[in-house]
């Protein structure tokens, strides 16, 4: 989402961020774990992430031995309040 992180990479992200929602282009964000939901957050909080109400589409089951998604890895994120923050879709792996 930003890069490396440092300096330059944020500012280059917050530009890039920014000017899309001037523009009205819709980015969809793809996290995979919630490490990546807490970065989205960071960058939200950083302002890095305009502060419009962002869509995210969730992976489940890319990172179980198997490739098998269970809906119970959602538990999670909707614990972590991620209904009040975006709209959100999701894509399953497996059966």
């Amino acid at each position: 989402m930003i890069g490396d992180n440092g300096e330059a990479a944020r500012a280059l992200a917050k530009h890039f961020y920014h000017q899309s929602l001037a523009e009205q282009i819709n980015i969809q964000h793809i996290l995979y774990d919630l490490d990546d939901l807490q970065r989205f957050r960071v960058a939200m909080a950083d302002g890095i992430l305009p502060d419009a109400r962002p869509h995210l589409l969730l992976v489940l089951g890319r990172y179980s031995g198997n490739f098998q998604s269970d809906p119970a890895e959602m538990k999670p994120f909707i614990a972590d309040g991620l209904n009040d923050m975006a709209s959100w879709s999701i894509c399953a792996f497996g059966h």
